[in-house]
């Protein structure tokens, strides 16, 4: 059982460095290194989120998963929290990500690299993904369903192999970037179908508050353009980032106040107990 267990880690684990790198290996060879360090710059700014939410909450959900792995309800439990916690976050740092683009690439890497913009906006779907897929990973380790992840990263990994150097040929580097987008958006589908066999969830409970918190603050920062572009770059970027977020954060407390101030209690309670030999009660609830 170890043996097996262990087989499907390492395919798992080989399909994921391909799938991390395959891309830029097309876009290197397509069209050289110029394009690729414009390439190589986006793809960072788009795991800003994954860096700034999933990495942090891993530290706790892993165990916590791996814990009740035999409970289903309190498994059920801690699995929607996650993913609320990481569905939330993520959309509005993806969102200034793409609106704020321009500015803020000019201001944390320099002018010269303003072309990297276009391409991290064809990136935001994977930018979407990602954190949902690391989240559904942990999940499925967790509660040792190595077998499956590593089958979804390799239905991902031959779909990056045919897609990016056909769409690439088509539309160049943004087309390589697309075919991130579609290797995402088909290991999201699988994931969640995958998580869907273990765990109870309500995808469009999870989905649907942000979405439409950030359409409708999104709309809202759209017609204060005029006035907070006559500030400065810096002053601009700040304002636009504030703006943005105070909307969506009131917008989202006006829809769900009473979940989501609950899921932040339960998961600085996992977070400050996560040491501790015995948790119950935290996190699940």
């Amino acid at each position: 059982a170890l043996l097996r267990y262990g087989v499907w880690f390492w395919l798992g684990a080989s399909m994921q460095a391909l799938i991390l790198h395959y891309d830029r290996l097309v876009v290197g060879s397509f069209f050289g290194e110029n394009a690729l360090g414009i390439y190589v710059q986006a793809h960072l700014f788009a795991q800003i989120p994954t860096g700034a939410v999933s990495h942090t909450l891993m530290g706790v959900t892993g165990a916590v998963y791996a814990r009740f792995q035999n409970d289903k309800d309190r498994l059920s439990a801690a699995f929607r929290r996650t993913q609320r916690l990481i569905v939330r976050a993520i959309v509005p740092i993806t969102v200034i990500l793409a609106m704020e683009g321009r500015e803020l690439v000019t201001l944390l890497v320099g002018e010269r690299w303003v072309e990297l913009v276009p391409v991290l906006r064809w990136l935001i779907i994977y930018s979407l993904c990602r954190p949902i897929i690391e989240d559904i990973n942990a999940l499925l380790f967790g509660i040792g369903e190595t077998r499956v992840t590593a089958q979804i990263s390799v239905v991902q990994g031959i779909c990056i192999l045919v897609a990016a150097p056909l769409l690439t040929q088509i539309w160049g580097v943004r087309g390589t970037a697309l075919g991130m987008d579609v290797m995402a958006g088909l290991g999201l589908l699988l994931a969640t179908r995958a998580a869907s066999r273990h765990v109870d969830i309500s995808w469009t409970k999870t989905l649907l508050p942000p979405l439409v918190a950030v359409s409708i603050a999104v709309v809202i920062r759209v017609q204060l353009s005029t006035i907070i572009g006559d500030f400065s770059m810096v002053i601009s970027v700040l304002a636009g980032t504030i703006v943005l977020s105070l909307l969506y954060v009131g917008i989202l407390l006006a829809l769900e106040r009473a979940v989501l101030l609950d899921d932040l209690k339960s998961f600085m309670d996992a977070y400050r107990q996560k040491s501790r030999p015995s948790g119950k009660g935290v996190f699940p609830g």
